[in-house]
């Protein structure tokens, strides 16, 4: 019905940088609630991802991108749980119209419903960022985010990356313009502020960049974390990184895993 387009270098980059853990990335074209109906007539009623209680969800927001944005990362993340689950189970897959994707009161999205018991202890992590939605499972807490370069970063950049971070951007990333290295470092802090955030969101700030390791078409960006309101953080994080189409893709496991 849909096809994966997560970029599989960046898949691969994650497998190097967690070679401990499980995961699965889904990401796909934004998809309205109009076109996610045409293509589900061709498809056998087993393999829909979406319930029509989630359509109707979708089509309650005013606002036609929200629509699509709500609903892309709704597919994300049930093909990325049905992926997940198929990674390490043979069991009988499960019932993607008996579960939803859920946000806790801090907003942290989760999968709720009829798990199977691979998907029982699987955090999630969605993302949209102007013409795609994303989902990140894994074994452990997570976080990703994916961010189309806007002059908005150039305007706030005091706000996530200071100056000592954008000097080193420069110095260790020269093949990358100011607009290319402000969109990946907001999108690599998001990432690990959404991995740390079951703890408590920290601030961008309060991510200090402190190395940048280049591989073949992407980059693990490592922030320092700052422990002054949390002593429960680790002392540093790790984050992949890729640019897809002048569009950031971060993606960050922290090693604890999920109890949800």
């Amino acid at each position: 019905m849909f096809v994966n387009i997560f970029p599989k270098t960046l898949l691969s980059l994650m497998k190097q940088t967690y070679p401990r853990h499980r995961f699965q990335a889904v990401m796909l074209p934004l998809i309205s609630p109009k076109e996610y109906t045409a293509r589900a007539k061709d498809v056998p009623h087993h393999r829909h991802l979406i319930t029509p209680e989630e359509l109707a969800k979708a089509n309650s927001f005013s606002i036609p991108k929200r629509r699509k944005e709500w609903l892309t990362g709704r597919i994300c993340a049930k093909a990325a749980a049905l992926m997940y689950h198929n990674l390490i189970s043979t069991n009988t897959e499960p019932d993607l119209f008996k579960i939803s994707a859920e946000n806790d009161d801090n907003g942290r999205p989760f999968l709720s419903g009829n798990l199977t018991e691979e998907l029982q202890n699987a955090d999630l992590s969605i993302s949209h960022g102007a013409d795609y939605g994303l989902a990140l499972i894994a074994d452990s807490i997570c976080g990703t985010d994916i961010q189309a370069p806007k002059d908005t970063l150039t305007r706030v950049r005091e706000k996530f990356c200071t100056q000592v971070e954008q000097e080193l951007l420069q110095l260790q990333l020269p093949e990358l313009n100011e607009l290319q290295h402000l969109t990946l470092i907001w999108t690599a802090k998001e990432a690990a502020k959404k991995a740390l955030s079951h703890k408590r969101m920290p601030g961008f700030l309060e991510l200090i960049l402190t190395t940048t390791e280049p591989h073949t078409t992407g980059w693990i960006l490592t922030f320092l974390v700052s422990k002054k309101e949390h002593e429960a953080y680790p002392s540093t994080i790790s984050v992949v990184t890729e640019l897809y189409q002048t569009h950031a893709i971060a993606l960050c496991l922290n090693h604890e895993v999920n109890h949800a």
